[in-house]
């Protein structure tokens, strides 16, 4: 065991000698020089300079908030109202490889498109995460259908102009892709036949009906103008069922001078159609009076949807003694004739 020892301790020895031997001499400098200048090929630098280059990721629609707050126009001067929305894109690249992106929204139903061409969207302030929101506008007009199934569908792309990787996402009914529903309204407007303005409620004046040359023996004589109903809704009338449009009519006075002439006309003197034989075939008015449903005077929904009433003197009904020859009309508020519409 003593002779082992020894044999070792003196390989060791040598060892040591030897690359104590090398280390004066600079041979093992030169064999592992690091970060030192020697003109030498495949020697490392002191530090190096990486660059990685991400591959450019597609935006995703992830979501957008269902419109609220909105209502039909009901005006057919103010034809469309502007229904905001608010959609969210993300992007793995972060938000501020959106906020020079593109986004567009569009309503449909039923073969129609608001607007036609779709709505371009704004950018909110990117914050460095991955997400950023749109704001967005679309005007429905007032006689858009009414319903809870209009589909909203968006378009997005990224600064880039990639776009996203569910691009042209439609409504499915989810939380995160929503439908869009649009309120139901049911207006009409009301206006005279010899009103000249036919774009303005009322006119140049109160709407009314007269009748000329009457005297106590006149038989089927027509109204000289007539009244023009206009949609201002989205809602049409069938004229059936719970859908009409009703007349109330009351007494006529003189057209001349009711102070002078007060006779009156009762409203069973009157028949109201939609076509303009209201003489031969219309319904007459009640007496009392009261609001009488008008047989298939239908109204359609749409822009400039529109529908005329005649109306006839078929015999006169006066109040007291009979009636002196006079041009008669419809009286002021609270004797007016009234039009309505139900649904």
């Amino acid at each position: 065991m003593m002779n082992k020892k020894v044999v070792v301790g003196v390989m060791i020895f040598s060892i040591a000698l030897f690359s104590i031997s090398l280390i004066s001499a600079g041979w093992l400098s030169d064999l592992f020089t690091f970060g030192e200048d020697k003109g030498g090929e495949g020697e490392l630098a002191e530090s190096l300079d990486v660059s990685i280059t991400m591959a450019n990721s597609a935006p995703h629609i992830e979501s957008w908030i269902e419109p609220v707050g909105f209502g039909s126009g009901g005006d057919c001067d103010l034809p469309s109202t502007t229904v905001p929305i608010t959609i969210f894109v993300s992007d793995e690249n972060g938000d501020s490889d959106l906020d020079s992106g593109t986004v567009t929204v569009q309503f449909s139903r039923g073969g129609q498109n608001r607007p036609t061409i779709p709505a371009s969207c704004s950018p909110g302030v990117s914050d460095g995460d991955e997400y950023l929101d749109f704001t967005c506008s679309v005007d429905m007009q007032y006689f858009d259908e009414p319903s809870n199934q209009w589909i909203i569908t968006v378009s997005a792309a990224d600064n880039a102009g990639t776009p996203a990787d569910n691009d042209n996402q439609a409504s499915d009914g989810g939380g995160s892709y929503p439908y869009f529903t649009y309120g139901s309204s049911l207006s009409i407007r009301l206006k005279d036949s010899n009103d000249p303005d036919a774009s303005t409620a009322g006119g140049s004046g109160e709407d009314t009906l007269e009748w000329g040359g009457i005297t106590a023996a006149s038989l089927n004589v027509d109204a000289t103008n007539n009244l023009e109903v206009e949609n201002c809704g989205n809602i049409e009338i069938s004229g059936s069922g719970t859908s009409w449009l009703s007349i109330l009519g009351r007494d006529l006075e003189s057209a001349t001078d009711p102070v002078l002439n007060p006779d009156l006309i009762e409203p069973d003197s009157f028949s109201v159609d939609e076509t303009v034989t209201s003489c031969t075939i219309g319904q007459t008015l009640s007496k009392p009076a009261a609001s009488l449903n008008i047989n298939g005077a239908t109204l359609l929904r749409g822009s400039g949807a529109k529908r005329d009433l005649y109306f006839c003197i078929q015999s006169i009904n006066p109040t007291g003694s009979p009636i002196r020859a006079d041009s008669y009309k419809t009286q002021s508020s609270p004797n007016n004739w009234e039009l309505n519409a139900a649904q």
